[in-house]
């Protein structure tokens, strides 16, 4: 719970010592390693993610949970973007099950669609707009 209130106040290196600590202890908690990436990405650490995006495939690629993989990998891919490592971006993202994607109901995951139905381009100009990501935005204010 502590971890998450840091997170949620911006406070993202002492949510990741939290969850550093929490690991060590339990190291097959998989919402806790997400948790771990998420953190990473959020920090702009993208290179941890991929390390740690890249250990959570191999210990759990094999999950009954689509949700907790499609999120590893959309973050994998967007930190791919990051480091402008795009073929390899593309590669991680079109492995991503596009329809259990859409059943989570989640916009960022299908901005990611267009990166591979659109181009990157296109897809990136989308996910820079915040309109797109959080419609609430773009209600006129009364």
């Amino acid at each position: 719970m502590k971890e998450i209130l840091l997170r949620k106040s911006g406070l993202y290196e002492e949510s990741s010592k939290i969850i550093d600590k929490y690991i060590k202890k339990y190291p097959e908690d998989i919402s806790v390693r997400l948790d771990e990436i998420r953190v990473e990405f959020l920090m702009r650490h993208y290179g941890d993610v991929i390390n740690s995006s890249l250990n959570f495939l191999k210990t759990f690629g094999n999950l009954n949970s689509k949700y907790e993989l499609i999120s590893v990998k959309y973050l994998y891919g967007l930190s791919l973007i990051a480091l402008k490592k795009f073929s390899e971006a593309i590669e991680i993202l079109e492995s991503i099950d596009f329809e259990e994607a859409k059943k989570l109901h989640s916009q960022k995951f299908i901005l990611i669609s267009s990166i591979i139905e659109d181009g990157l381009t296109i897809a990136l100009e989308s996910m820079m707009n915040p309109f797109l990501i959080f419609p609430a935005f773009a209600k006129k204010k009364t």
